[in-house]
């Protein structure tokens, strides 16, 4: 490990982690309804360019407003570590921040599809108005079986989700600042 650390631009980049999820429900095994999430999580796009970035040794941009979420803190680090600090708090303020992996994309299955809670689904529904990330998949769902490709990116510091559901017959769907009542990678 110690061998990384000389390179902290790069510490976590290429870091996921596979996940899965079934969901199984029914009176009986022949007619049950099943659900499968099979999916990875990793750096957001916006996050790996920044990492690339700083691994390259590119100078920040002349965009004051744009957040340089991972590029500011790294070259803090940097400056401290020229003036003889290996590992000071700003790396360690990069390397928590380069650890974050907000990017969900999943593979959903599912199979002869019935309510699960009916009075759950409209109670939700009530309180949560706008929709979260489960509302925003069910709205896809058409038909008792089918599958669909979801790719979910959450910003640092941001309360929202950037989700693109494309169904099977292959179209693309859009969905930005989603609220993330219910999201599997908050941040």
């Amino acid at each position: 490990r110690l061998g990384r650390l000389n390179n902290l631009a790069v510490f976590h980049e290429g870091k996921d982690i596979e996940s899965q999820l079934n969901l199984h429900y029914g009176s009986n095994c022949v007619d049950q309804s099943s659900i499968t999430f099979k999916g990875k999580y990793t750096h957001t796009d916006d996050e790996e360019k920044q990492i690339r970035e700083n691994a390259e040794g590119k100078p920040l941009g002349i965009n004051r407003m744009k957040k340089y979420t991972l590029r500011r803190p790294y070259k803090k680090c940097t400056e401290h570590q020229k003036r003889g600090v290996p590992l000071n708090f700003e790396c360690m303020k990069y390397l928590y921040y380069t650890s974050r992996l907000g990017k969900l994309t999943t593979d959903v299955e599912y199979k002869n599809l019935k309510p699960l809670f009916p009075m759950l689904l409209k109670y939700y529904k009530k309180v949560h108005k706008e929709g979260g990330f489960l509302s925003t998949l069910a709205s896809h769902v058409h038909g008792p079986t089918g599958k669909l490709h979801v790719v979910s990116q959450v910003p640092p510091v941001e309360k929202y989700s950037d989700i693109v559901v494309t169904t099977e017959d292959g179209h693309s769907f859009h969905h930005d600042h989603v609220p993330i009542y219910s999201h599997f990678a908050r941040a």
